[in-house]
């Protein structure tokens, strides 16, 4: 909406009152925010537009109070530690105490000390150590109204009996007459500027449990708004950070709500808090106790950083698959953790950060998806990128919520400073109002800065309200040294390709032979644990297959499963055999489809990878081929298909014979008759397809040898060879 916005967010600059003058300090141009005290049942984004205000004091200090309204019906309060709760007396003109009348009194404070053209303040002695809760209520309380546009710089309208505001505030803390800065804080500040196209400009310093101090400025056009800052941000809808700009109505750890072991809304301080502030103090109902850690917390460096491809192979992720880190939190709390992974260095991606909580003394798991951060696959690299993690302390989140406008945030962390003090954090990309509505207006650039931004010149602005229904969280902290795995995160690519062929075989009855060639066509990548399948299809009966090297198993019988490592270049060839189920009509058309999955943790590009034979059924057939081959044994010659040698050379015979039918022959006789130059051995050797060899006799100088008699039944496209040598005369 355009009539109210919420801010969780912090401000920087120094301020020497402690109230409204932060917010309209001397010559600024900024419009007044007024103060929302009333109508605790008026909500937005679930939290009640009534501002608490709180100061820490010792016993025997004084609280100085005074607002704008107290003449005309507000109300001052002061609730004690322990629940004691005082009025201040209305004020008039003859007691004009707790009344801010004018500016000049706003801008001189209290009349204290050397003071005297400043308030005249409702006093309030402290006699016990502890916090104090402060009420400025409007004198109208039942509804939240809209003031009137007003420069801060200047007065404001004469307070009337039915504002639903307050236009100037002030709570002061002394010792006798010295004034204690740092003191004041606010869990948030529900505040209206009183429409559009108007500017906040103020400076507060947020502060974490965990002993951080930030300093803050915020420049914004936010018409009505709710400001605050915690550890966390946005959540999802099961309650777990979201680190990145949601919907309005997102949810949120409410500063109106406890703390809890995991979430904390931070003290927002109008000064830096006074150094002597102790680590914890008494406190009235509903606000929790620390103040100022002594130390703050130092995150620890995270431990076991490790990487696993989705396929589960160490330190390799195939392209746009993705992974698992895993590493450990050695801290004794919970730490936010930022996991970089430098994917722009291959020149084409763009850098990758994860984000979110990591437990104490347990391993915390990150899914990685293969993207990039801008949501594109890594492409495959001979590289590695090497991944860093940190975990971090003194987080704080500014979400605005429908806050339209916004010229950025100025944010400084002063505990622990450094270099990266300054840098501040956002994910704007993909952001939808309710119901998955695109925001208009001009989006803060870049849409996210997960890798970090300098915000000494104010970082993350947006306008022509882009921001409006929206709740856009940034946010800070304070990393660990980081840890790094060491070997790196590959990337990698492997061309797994599959062919299949029908070798022997197609009719009924009778085994089919095929042949399923796997390779890697990649140059650089080993193609891990290819699995290969080729499931026995509809119209066979029985499968078997063999491996002759480079499977998981040599052999095995029914439907092919077997998996295959590939080095670059190489292919392994596996024999399949299937019987056409008998009765299968010929002419009947069979298809058998074999595939190979890509390597472990490699991407493929030709995925996925199958290869199909398609044959037609026919009648079976009875044929047998024979292959003659001779080399010169004396020259050393390769064997071929003519013979040629000089007296004495000694020439050797191959005869190959093969099953090329589908029947099984139960006799097969080999016969050659040898030329009459040559002097033939007296034995030939048979080789069966078992490989077992037998020495068969020759009568003269005629082989005549019946295969089957000596091996056994030749099945279908079983073969075996018959040697034999002679002398050339």
């Amino acid at each position: 909406m355009r009539r109210a916005a919420l801010i969780l967010a912090l401000l920087s600059g120094a301020a020497s009152a402690e109230g409204s003058l932060t917010f309209a300090p001397s010559g600024t141009a900024a419009d007044r925010p007024f103060l929302d005290t009333g109508a605790g049942n008026a909500l937005l984004g679930g939290i009640a537009r009534k501002t608490l205000l709180y100061a820490y004091a010792t016993s025997g200090e004084t609280l100085l109070l005074g607002q704008s309204a107290a003449q005309v019906g507000g109300v001052t309060r002061v609730t004690s530690p322990a629940g004691t709760t005082t009025t201040c007396a209305a004020a008039t003109a003859k007691n004009p105490a707790g009344l801010i009348a004018s500016r000049t009194q706003e801008l001189n404070g209290p009349n204290v000390g050397t003071v005297t053209t400043g308030y005249v303040p409702c006093s309030y002695a402290v006699t016990s150590s502890g916090i104090y809760q402060v009420e400025f209520l409007s004198p109208d309380q039942t509804a939240i109204g809209t003031p009137p546009i007003t420069p801060a710089n200047g007065a404001w309208p004469a307070p009337a009996t039915t504002d639903r505001w307050i236009a100037a505030w002030d709570v002061t803390v002394t010792s006798g007459t010295v004034k204690r800065s740092g003191r004041v804080f606010t869990r948030h500040f529900a505040m209206n500027v009183g429409g559009n196209n108007r500017r906040l400009d103020a400076e507060l310093y947020p502060l974490t449990k965990d002993g951080y101090l930030y300093k803050v400025r915020l420049t914004l056009d936010p018409f009505g708004f709710i400001f605050y800052a915690n550890n966390v941000g946005n959540l999802t809808a099961s309650g777990n950070p979201l680190y990145r700009t949601s919907e309005q109505a997102a949810p949120q750890h409410l500063p109106t709500g406890a703390d809890t072991a995991r979430y904390v809304t931070h003290k927002l301080f109008l000064n830096p808090p006074d150094a002597a502030l102790p680590a914890s103090a008494p406190a009235p109902s509903g606000m929790d106790g620390w103040l100022r850690r002594a130390t703050p917390d130092l995150p620890p460096t995270p431990t076991n950083l490790s990487f696993s491809g989705s396929d589960g192979t160490t330190g390799q992720a195939g392209s746009g698959l993705g992974g698992t880190f895993t590493f450990t939190n050695p801290g004794a709390v919970t730490y936010a953790y930022r996991l970089v992974l430098p994917f722009s260095q291959n020149g084409v991606n763009t850098d990758r950060v994860l984000v979110g909580l990591a437990q104490p003394g347990a391993t915390t798991t990150v899914p990685w998806d293969g993207k990039d951060g801008s949501g594109k696959d890594v492409v495959s690299s001979d590289s590695a990128y090497t991944a860093r993690a940190y975990l971090a302390a003194g987080e704080v989140h500014f979400p605005l919520i429908d806050v339209e406008n916004s010229s950025g945030l100025n944010i400084e962390r002063l505990t622990q400073a450094d270099s990266l003090a300054r840098v501040v954090y956002w994910d704007d990309r993909g952001a939808t109002k309710a119901g998955g509505v695109l925001p208009t207006g001009t989006a803060p650039n870049p849409a996210g800065a997960l890798m970090g931004v300098d915000s000494t010149s104010a970082a993350h602005g947006y306008s022509g309200l882009w921001g409006n229904e929206l709740s856009v969280d940034t946010w800070a902290y304070y990393p660990s040294s980081p840890a790094t795995f060491s070997s790196g995160i590959a990337v990698r690519e492997a061309d797994v390709q599959i062919t299949k062929a029908l070798v022997q075989g197609g009719a009924a009855g009778y085994p089919s032979v095929f042949t399923v060639t796997v390779r890697n066509a990649s140059a650089t990548t080993t193609a891990q644990g290819v699995r290969v399948q080729d499931p026995v299809p509809s119209g066979f009966s029985a499968f078997s297959w063999t491996c002759p090297s480079g499977c998981a198993a040599p052999s095995g019988t029914g439907a092919l499963d077997t998996t295959v490592t590939l080095t670059p270049g190489a292919a392994v060839t596996i024999t399949v055999t299937g019987t056409v189920a008998a009765g299968t009509a010929s002419g009947t058309s069979l298809t058998n489809t074999a595939t190979a999955s890509r390597g472990r943790d490699a991407s493929d590009p030709t995925f996925p990878n199958a290869a199909s034979a398609t044959f037609t059924v026919r009648a079976p057939v009875t044929a047998v081929t024979l292959n003659k081959t001779v080399r010169n044994v004396t020259q050393g010659t390769a064997a071929s298909t003519s013979n040629a040698g000089r007296r004495g050379d000694t020439l050797e015979y191959v005869i190959r014979f093969a099953n090329t039918g589908d029947r099984t022959l139960t006799a097969a006789r080999v016969n050659d008759t040898l030329n009459a130059y040559l002097l033939p051995d007296t034995q030939a050797t048979l080789v069966c397809p078992s490989g077992a060899a037998h020495s068969v006799p020759l009568n003269g100088a005629v082989l005549n040898v019946d295969v089957a008699a000596v091996c056994g039944p030749l099945k279908g496209s079983e073969s075996g060879t018959l040697t034999v040598r002679a002398t050339v005369r």
